[in-house]
């Protein structure tokens, strides 16, 4: 028998996760913010924390990058989990790593960890494929 609460809770979670991709692609730092990013988030690759930090992030991936796309290529969700295997594609117009803009389209595998409580992003692991996304940008 299936647990119909947790298998929606589930598909809510996941949604929660993808739609966090949405506004960083989307630079959407408003009201959304809110309903999508706990206050006690926490970014563990970054180190930022809350709102804000999390606005820091959308900000500085939008001004590295133009045209920011994320295609979530595997997603598995359980419990208060979500993974998700991504490709991000991007046009390099920003600084990045030192790496001056190169108007270069890169293509950046990810792999990003949830953790979702009361229906938002509370802490979230990324792991970001850089030294693939400096080669494309001539830098290795």
């Amino acid at each position: 028998m299936t647990n119909t609460t947790t298998h929606t809770t589930t598909e809510s979670n996941t949604q929660t996760a993808l739609r966090f991709l949405e506004l960083i692609c989307n630079a959407d730092t408003g009201p959304a913010v809110e309903d999508v990013v706990h206050p006690d988030y926490v970014n563990h690759h970054m180190s930022l924390r809350g709102h804000d930090g999390f606005r820091e992030i959308v900000e500085r991936v939008n001004t590295t990058f133009a045209d920011v796309k994320q295609e979530p290529l595997d997603v598995i969700a359980s419990e208060d989990r979500v993974v998700a295997r991504t490709r991000m594609t991007a046009l390099h117009v920003g600084d990045y790593q030192g790496i001056a803009p190169t108007n270069r389209t890169i293509e950046m595998s990810q792999v990003h960890i949830w953790r979702i409580e009361d229906g938002r992003v509370i802490e979230h692991w990324p792991q970001l494929d850089q030294a693939g996304a400096m080669r494309q940008m001539g830098a290795l």
